[in-house]
């Protein structure tokens, strides 16, 4: 996701036209991209946690 708002930044600066659309789209997948990264880390630091008290 993090990768498509790139891709939303490269294109923003190609096509002119649309420039407004880009840059809104481009901050959306970069949130969205960010938020997958942190829940990620966060269910596998969880779930590293619940596995060292099993043991």
């Amino acid at each position: 996701m993090l990768i498509l708002g790139t891709c939303f930044l490269t294109a923003q600066s190609i096509e002119n036209s649309l420039s407004d659309a880009f840059t809104v789209g481009e901050y959306l997948w970069l949130v969205l991209g960010g938020l997958t990264i942190t829940f990620a880390i966060r269910a596998k630091h969880e779930k590293n946690k619940q596995l060292g008290v099993l043991r």
